[in-house]
């Protein structure tokens, strides 16, 4: 059992240090390209972190065969289900900690980000959770269809709206001004030093990508021996520690860009991954899997709903959104833990 918490914390370290080259990189391409912090959050940064789990109920569903009640089949489930619950509260609540943390650099609790793009993301995420919700209720292969088409077409629609609005808030000279040097390009081999230009930055990408894909890979590897050893049911594995393991990279680049300030990347790296995965994982699950939500997962997407409201609602009423609001919302993961663990 030491042996496995050893890896764990090893493995959370790895991915620690391939999410700070991540963002690295992606705020260079984003200055390169003149590119809007909602483009570089919401699109670029939410759908490179968005892959690891992603990937993971894709894998489990070929292997499983969308049997339903096989048990790979109800990992990939929950860990549908389970990643967008855990970015509407868990990474919320980080981000909220993350701008308490840094008060005293910023001076101010309020989330520094585009209220407009916020809600519109938001307003997203509620639709495509509403309709992967719905689609449960219709089991048959021409409304899985259906619900699959409606789901892509919502991500579409939200990919092409979020790029056209970004191309009209570039980035500044203070924002490029604020970026680290591209960190590839720091590594000397032989005495050369490889060039920051636009190639090496994708590279860089390419390669962190890689490494967040691997790194959460063995981590979830090893978090199912641990629970083999503590003797966790599938259930709470699918749907708490698969998401918290694959969703480690927007928590982890979130706090690293909102304790720099970079609040519009925080936040649109959280929000931006929401919609993706309440559209795009939704969407296979829909079409790949029987999608018979059980009482469990309802209640996930229940209180993901809720956590978006009470975001949208305080950007509606209040104007603002305050740390203290986003520290709150880590409640409603809590309040998931106590309703599995007691009933």
């Amino acid at each position: 059992m030491i042996i496995v918490i050893g890896k764990i914390i090893l493995l959370l370290a790895a991915i620690l240090f391939v999410c700070l080259w991540f963002t690295n990189a992606v705020e260079n391409i984003g200055v390169r390209l003149k590119l809007g912090e909602q483009v570089v959050g919401s699109l670029l940064a939410a759908i490179g972190t968005a892959l690891p789990e992603t990937l993971l109920p894709i894998i489990a569903i070929f292997l499983a065969g969308s049997v339903h009640g096989d048990p790979k089949t109800d990992i990939a489930i929950g860990s549908i289900v389970g990643a967008p619950f855990l970015l509407s509260t868990l990474a919320m609540a980080l981000l909220g900690l993350a701008i308490l943390v840094s008060y005293k650099k910023r001076q101010d609790l309020n989330l520094r980000a585009a209220h407009d793009h916020i809600s519109k993301d938001l307003a997203y995420f509620i639709i495509a959770l509403s309709v992967a919700m719905f689609a449960t209720l219709f089991p048959d292969a021409i409304s899985k269809i259906v619900f699959t088409v409606i789901l892509l077409g919502i991500y579409v629609t939200y990919f092409v709206t979020t790029l056209r609005e970004g191309s009209d808030h570039n980035h500044s000279e203070e924002d490029a001004e604020g970026v680290d040097a591209l960190y590839i390009s720091s590594v000397a081999v032989a005495g050369f030093r490889l060039p920051s230009n636009l190639f090496w930055m994708i590279a860089q990408v390419l390669l962190s990508l890689l490494g967040i894909i691997y790194f959460a890979h063995r981590f979830i590897i090893s978090i199912e021996e641990a629970s083999v050893m503590m003797n966790v049911s599938p259930l709470v594995l699918s749907l708490i520690i698969a998401p918290i393991a694959t969703e480690l990279p927007e928590k982890v680049n979130s706090w690293f860009w909102a304790s720099s300030g970079k609040d519009g990347l925080a936040m649109g790296n959280i929000t931006g991954a929401m919609v993706f995965q309440s559209a795009i994982p939704c969407a296979v699950g829909v079409s790949m899997t029987p999608w018979n939500l059980d009482s469990h997962t309802m209640f996930c997407f229940v209180l993901a709903l809720l956590s978006a409201f009470i975001l949208l609602l305080s950007l509606k009423v209040f104007k603002r959104v305050h740390a203290a609001t986003l520290t709150f919302l880590g409640f409603l993961y809590l309040l998931y833990l106590v309703a599995i663990i007691l009933f």
